[in-house]
């Protein structure tokens, strides 16, 4: 009486991912196209005419201003 009855070898040409496979790739995709689509209508509701931030005042404000002949004043 043998306690373990021999596997065929596995064919690595026949694995298939299956129905949960399946099922998961088209969750992922459900989900990515939804998520797209709300990222498209938050981004519609920016105003382009915002006043600048902290950031952008600072790094104008440490910017060398030029001569008016076009030199850098060194």
């Amino acid at each position: 009486m043998m306690w373990f009855e021999e596997v065929p070898p596995i064919d690595p040409n026949r694995v298939t991912p299956g129905l949960l496979g399946l099922l998961s790739f088209i969750f992922l995709l459900v989900a990515v196209f939804l998520l797209w689509r709300s990222m498209r209508k938050q981004m519609k509701k920016i105003d382009p005419a915002l006043p600048q931030g902290k950031e952008e005042k600072r790094r104008a404000d440490e910017q060398i201003p030029e001569e008016p002949d076009g030199s850098s004043g060194q």
